[in-house]
This record gives structure tokens, C-alpha cells and sequence, in this order.
């Protein structure tokens, strides 16, 4: 698995578990929209 799937992985499992998506884009150094789009391209 690639630095970019751990990443990827970690943002689906902090919105799975609720963590607050401004919390989630903070830790991962997104603003929102740009944590949002990585959530959904993982859902789809």
C-alpha cells in the first residue's frame, strides 16, 4: 500500500468514526472542500 492509500484510508476511517470533517482537513493539512472531494472519490 502506498503512501497515497494510507493517507486515503485514514481520511475515510476519521469520517467513518466522526471525527468533524474541519478536525479531519486540519490533520491532514487540507482546507474542507479539498478533504471532502478525497472522501467521496473514496466512496464512489
Amino acid at each position: 500500500m502506498g503512501a497515497y492509500n494510507l493517507r486515503h484510508s485514514y481520511a475515510i476511517r476519521g469520517h467513518k468514526y466522526g471525527i468533524p470533517l474541519a478536525d479531519m482537513a486540519r490533520y491532514m493539512g487540507h482546507d474542507i472542500e479539498t478533504h471532502v472531494k478525497s472522501i467521496n472519490a473514496g466512496l464512489v
